[in-house]
């Protein structure tokens, strides 16, 4: 099965256009003839960067320092000219590194709105062939799942946070008896397109 990540995909789209239209721009305003190729290779080498990493509930990767400029520096400092013809270019991946994260706050935004994480119906969007195998010795066996029942139940359930440290940390104590909190798995759902879904225990 594929999984469509269809809002990041989407917000990189924009980005790699508004990157093709500003060398496009950038050849014509050079005055010498460069090889098309010589300018997509020096716009990638400029994307790479030295990264502040912030971990907020993503991990977002914040461009500080010009790697990628400083690498062709390195290789054309002995001749200005070369450099003169390749700055431009070079300087332009680096700052494109800021579209991608500027794309990466937008499709979190859109995210949020398209797929609220709060709602059930956006990781359960089709329940008609949803089965449930039981994975714990705890739970029962041969349990049928009404597609009907289940997706009416679904219409009043809410979201409940798990906490996940108590939980690992009751399945790695195995001296301590205790209930599986989730005995049985849930296959056959299908999420809101678009949205991302992981296994589904119950």
């Amino acid at each position: 099965m594929i999984t469509v990540h269809i809002v990041e995909f989407l917000s990189f789209i924009p980005v790699w256009l508004v990157i093709v239209l500003g060398a496009i721009y950038f050849y014509r305003k050079n005055e010498e003839v460069m090889a098309i190729w010589k300018v997509a290779f020096l716009i990638f080498v400029g994307m790479f960067t030295f990264d502040f990493h912030w971990n907020i509930e993503n991990e977002w990767r914040i461009p500080v320092l010009p790697l990628g400029v400083w690498i062709v520096y390195f290789f054309m400092r002995k001749d200005s000219a070369r450099w003169q013809r390749a700055r431009t270019f070079v300087w332009w991946g680096f700052w494109t590194s800021y579209l991608f994260l500027l794309s990466g706050l937008v499709a979190l935004l859109l995210q949020s709105v398209l797929y609220p994480d709060d709602e059930v119906q956006t990781f359960l969007a089709n329940v008609e062939n949803a089965e449930v195998k039981t994975i714990h010795s705890s739970g029962e066996y041969n349990i049928s799942l009404d597609p009907d029942t289940f997706s009416e139940a679904l219409d009043t359930a809410t979201r409940k946070e798990l906490d996940f440290n108590q939980w690992r940390d009751e399945e790695m104590n195995v001296e301590q008896e205790h209930a599986e909190e989730f005995p049985y798995l849930v296959e056959g759902v299908k999420s809101k397109w678009g949205a991302v879904i992981f296994l589904l225990y119950m």
